[in-house]
């Protein structure tokens, strides 16, 4: 019996960039995260360093995807992005010829727009793009220092628009400590509440959520756990050091936020025609091994917002399988 891999989206090519820089911080459209004020001298990060971060990283990425090249691919992405990254390559050779010939062909993020906090609070920046030829799709990313260098370490797509920012008078957002209660909770605290979801189906945690297409598809797989002869059953993953809520100040008094998180899923036999499963596709990858029980885990990115008057919303995903046993 084999399992189909349990994804909430696809993106054959998550992370790349391209040119067109503006900086929207003016209009205050902007991202920003969860660091505290750093001692000593900061040095101010400005919009064409990174815009030249961003064009070295776009250049690095296209030619590691052509080949898979783990350690290029290395030298420009970090955390749970890359964790995310390396798993597509090792499953490389599970997709179809159309998904590998997508994944190879170079691409562009454009109309970019750069968000730079404080250097004083936060290590990091900020960027708001779209797929070169796809004018639907928002991608927000954040490039963090690791060793002294940027790369990036987050990135999730989205649609709409990213809400009215809080901007200061030297076009800084305001970044925002993921431990911050806006309303019902902390950008530290959505994790559990979405995965809540799959777990409980959102009667515990999650009942502090907003209803949004992300929260009905976790509660879509919590409904279908038991079904062509297996019972599946969620839980939290454990932390990670490179966890991040990467979050800022909204003009409403709100919050956006892009935080990492983890979950996984446990397959086990219930029917008695068949006792074991016989993992293909990418599951295979990791363990082919004939088994009774499957144990999943999945590295997420999401992105969300927080209102002091209403339930936070969580406005998108990306969810990839980087481990089976």
């Amino acid at each position: 019996m084999s399992l189909l891999v349990f994804a909430t989206a696809a993106a054959v090519a998550l992370t790349a960039c391209g040119s067109g820089n503006t900086n929207r911080q003016g209009s205050g459209r902007s991202v920003a995260g969860d660091s505290g004020a750093r001692s000593g001298k900061q040095e101010v990060l400005t919009e064409a360093a990174a815009g030249r971060i961003l064009d070295d990283y776009e250049k690095a990425n296209n030619k590691a995807n052509a080949t898979r090249d783990v350690k290029l691919l290395g030298s420009v992405e970090a955390g749970q992005l890359n964790v995310q990254s390396r798993a597509e390559y090792e499953q490389y050779e599970t997709w179809s010829e159309e998904e590998k010939k997508e994944y190879g062909e170079e691409f562009s993020y454009v109309d970019r727009h750069f968000y730079l906090p404080d250097p004083k609070r936060a290590s990091w920046f900020a960027v708001e793009a779209k797929y070169e030829g796809d004018d639907s799709t928002e991608t927000l990313m954040v490039f963090d220092r690791v060793n002294g260098k940027y790369k990036m370490m987050a990135a999730v797509d989205f649609e709409g628009d990213i809400p009215q920012a809080v901007v200061d008078k030297n076009g800084h957002v305001e970044a925002v400590a993921g431990s911050e209660r806006v309303g019902t909770l902390a950008p530290n605290e959505l994790a559990p509440a979405l995965n809540d979801f799959l777990e409980t189906g959102g009667k515990g945690a999650g009942k502090d959520l907003a209803t949004t297409d992300v929260t009905k598809n976790y509660l879509t797989f919590h409904r279908e756990r038991e079904a062509d002869g297996t019972t599946t059953t969620y839980r939290t993953g454990e932390p990670a050091g490179w966890w991040k809520a990467y979050s800022l100040r909204l003009a409403d008094g709100g919050v956006l936020t892009l935080f990492q998180n983890s979950y996984v899923t446990e397959y086990r036999m219930t029917a008695e025609s068949e006792t074991v499963f016989h993992p293909d596709g990418a599951r295979a990858v990791y363990d082919d091994t004939a088994r009774a029980l499957v144990v999943d885990e999945y590295q997420n990115q999401v992105l969300a917002t927080l209102t002091p008057s209403d339930k936070p919303k969580i406005l998108a995903t990306y969810d990839v399988l980087v481990d089976s046993r």
